[in-house]
Order: structure tokens, then sequence, then C-alpha cells
């Protein structure tokens, strides 16, 4: 065959196919038409079976497009991991969040319609190491409306996740709330680790006595074995008892006898009515210096000038079983 006649045949070819409508034609970008290449399956090399509790389905891509945003991805089709069946099959992400991981890996917009919408989005980003899209799953949660009870779902998945914007504006909302939210039956589901971030708010608008309450509340609810003082020392530690006044100190003892044990009881009681006196040596160790200096609240009532009649039955009490 001649080569002008070659030509011929490939250029009729051509005008064939731009006459029925080249796939390409609406694409400003090249990044478009790699989007639309995956979601019409166009040159697609790897299959993709997600599957949840509620949905399953199934999405096609490219390999080279998601090793160049994922170093996951880049591992597991060039870095020498045996071949993945396919469709490889992913558990544990939503569809939805796993269509927004490869939306921004095809550098396309990402739809982010709730905040369990962003949550997914960001476990998947974790999961594929893409930095960008955890940034922007957080800035998303971090703008989000509170209310008294989605804060704790949030905190904890912040807190959790270690997602630096949305911790802040949760621990916010708790510090500005706390006098209600933490004596919340919700406030015992947290784990330790969330109950920590909280006290490290130095500003919690709640007073002492209350934050005593709420952290032994949380103790007895969460308590697995031993006794329920050693269990409360590293949150114990925390609360400035001498904001606490001897009637509500007592009070706190009566509901939890069993809160502190008798001798630390005793030396508590002693630093409330005069801060000379020494506390257990677990309650103060480790408290940071500016806690002292920058009360945590201004809400505890004003400690009493005399004491004396309060205090001393409530001496001599702990005093008699500390000896016997």
């Amino acid at each position: 065959m001649k080569r002008s006649t070659v030509f011929l045949d490939l250029q009729n070819k051509r005008t064939s196919a731009f006459a029925r409508g080249d796939w390409r034609t609406n694409c400003e970008r090249l990044t478009d038409a790699w989007g639309k290449a995956r979601r019409e399956g166009r040159f697609t090399d790897v299959t993709f079976s997600v599957e949840s509790d509620e949905d399953k389905q199934v999405f096609q891509a490219h390999k080279c497009v998601l090793a160049f945003g994922s170093p996951v991805f880049e591992a597991m089709f060039y870095g020498g991991i045996p071949e993945q069946n396919n469709p490889i099959s992913i558990i544990g992400i939503t569809p939805a969040a796993f269509e927004n991981l490869l939306r921004y890996l095809y550098s396309e917009p990402i739809t982010l319609e709730a905040t369990s919408c962003a949550f997914d989005t960001y476990e998947a980003a974790e999961r594929y190491d893409v930095p960008q899209l955890r940034k922007q799953c957080d800035d998303y949660i971090s703008r989000a409306n509170l209310n008294d009870y989605s804060v704790w779902t949030v905190l904890s998945k912040a807190v959790f996740y270690n997602m630096a914007q949305t911790k802040v504006t949760s621990l916010n909302y708790v510090s500005k709330n706390a006098e209600k939210l933490l004596l919340l039956k919700e406030f015992q589901n947290l784990t330790l680790d969330v109950v920590h971030k909280i006290l490290e708010c130095e500003r919690l608008q709640i007073s002492e006595f209350k934050l005593l309450l709420a952290l032994t509340s949380w103790g007895v609810a969460n308590k697995k074995n031993g006794p329920l003082s050693e269990f409360l020392k590293p949150l114990l530690k925390e609360v400035c008892y001498n904001k606490i006044s001897t009637n509500d100190f007592c009070k706190f003892i009566e509901i939890y006898p069993n809160a502190f044990s008798a001798i630390d009881a005793l030396a508590l009681m002693k630093h409330i009515h005069c801060s000379t006196y020494k506390k257990p040596n677990w309650c103060s160790s480790n408290r940071h210096p500016t806690m002292y200096r920058v009360p945590r609240c201004n809400v505890s009532p004003p400690p009493f000038l005399h004491r004396t009649v309060e205090y001393d039955p409530l001496i001599k009490y702990f005093a008699k079983i500390c000896q016997g």
C-alpha cells in the first residue's frame, strides 16, 4: 500500500471519529480528561470493590495516576508487593469516601455533604497517606456547627486522628460550655485520651467542685478493676483543690467515699483549710506551673474565711480512720 493511501486512510478515520464526537471534546483541561476517562472506564487498568455496612460499589482507575498522589498506591502497584486480586477489595471505607479520594487524586473537586462524610473521607485519606486531602477535611469539619451532643463525636474523632483545627474548635466549645457538658452522661463515654485533652484546657468554664464530680463520675463508669482511688489519680491530680470549699469537699466524700484513700482525703482537707499544707505527692508532681498562676476559670465559689466549725469534725473523722 502506498504511503499516500495510508495517510488518506488515517485522515478519514480521524474525520469519522470527530464526526461521531470525540470523548475529550468538553474537557477544558487535561485533568478533566483523566477524570472522564476514569468514570467511563477508558484505559483503566485497576478495579476496586469498595464495601461498607450500607453500600457496595465498584470503581475503575489508572494505576499511574493513583501512584502519583499516594505513596500507598505507589507501593501497592509498583513497589514489589505481590499482585493484588482484581477487583481489589476495600473494606472499612465508604464508597462515597473512596470516590472523594479518587476525585482528589484526579484533581477533581470533592463533595463533603456532611460532617460524617468528611470524617469518612479523612479516614480514606489517612489510610492512603494523602495529607492535603486530610487537611481539606479537617478545615471543613472545623467549621461545622456544634451542639451539646455532636461535639463529643467530633472531639473524639479529632483526638483519635490528631486533627489540629477540629481539636481546637471542639475543645473551645467544650471549654465555654463545660459547666453543662461535663455533667452530661455522654461525658462518661469518652476515652481517657479525650478526657486528658479536656483537662489541658486552662480555662474550662466549670467550678473545681463540679469538675471533681464529673471526673469521678467518669471514673466510676469506666473503671474495670482495682481500687477506684488508684484509677482516678491521673485525672484528679489536675483539680485545683484550694478552690473547693470544705463544705463541698465533705459533700463529695459522702457521695464518693472511695475516690480517695483516707490518708489522701485527710491531706487534701488540710490543704483546702490551709494551702501551706502539702497535697499528696501524686496530686501535684506533674502539674504545669502556669496552671497555678492562671486559674482555670472564675466560677468557683470563694473560699470560706472561717472554716473551723466545719473543718474540725472532718479532720477528727479522717484522723480516726487513719489511726485505726
